[in-house]
């Protein structure tokens, strides 16, 4: 925050790619308090920010096991009317681990399945990203949304999208970690 003062004082601190800078720097660190600081004085300053900006802070989120105040900037990076990207999603669905993150699973479900649905998207649904939704699910032990999401890959209804190794890998982890014996085979 002092780095952030002088530069104030210099007059240097006046566009998003030395805010980005800043804020991937405390990213770096882990040092969240100084990077929402920045983030809200970028704000406060009529500085756009940029999918970078979005990008950097919701992965430091997702990294310190902060899933809420990750959604929130989501929340955010959509209110500025920006269109999230694969990396976006995919930072923010490795984040959805335990019980307590089910409206998370949620939505990144209405996420993908809203991506789906839409011909005239120009984003586009990889085998990345169902890949971390699959692990999502593997990890929380969600049966039933582990299964349809794996049988909606293969069965192609997300268009261009093949199974990969790692989608066969993930799904049968998942299904032997919650002694799913039927669906593994």
């Amino acid at each position: 925050e002092l780095m952030c003062l002088k530069l104030k004082q210099q007059k240097m601190l006046k566009d998003e790619i030395i805010y980005n800078l800043i804020i991937d720097g405390c990213s770096k660190k882990g040092d969240l308090a100084t990077l929402k600081n920045i983030y809200y004085d970028m704000l406060n300053n009529s500085i756009k920010p940029t999918i970078v900006t979005f990008n950097t802070i919701i992965d430091a989120y997702i990294r310190s096991n902060d899933i809420t105040s990750a959604w929130k900037i989501f929340e955010d990076l959509l209110k500025n009317d920006i269109s999230p990207d694969n990396y976006i999603l995919s930072t923010l669905f490795r984040g959805i681990r335990s019980p307590s993150h089910r409206p998370y699973l949620n939505k990144g479900m209405e996420l993908v399945n809203k991506l789906a649905a839409d011909p005239t998207s120009d984003k586009k649904i990889d085998i990345i990203l169902i890949n971390v939704l699959l692990d999502s699910c593997a990890a929380m032990k969600e049966r039933n949304i582990i299964t349809q999401l794996f049988n909606d890959v293969v069965n192609g209804k997300f268009k261009g999208v093949e199974p990969d190794l790692i989608t066969y890998n993930t799904f049968i982890k998942g299904c032997a970690q919650m002694k799913l014996y039927d669906e593994l085979l």
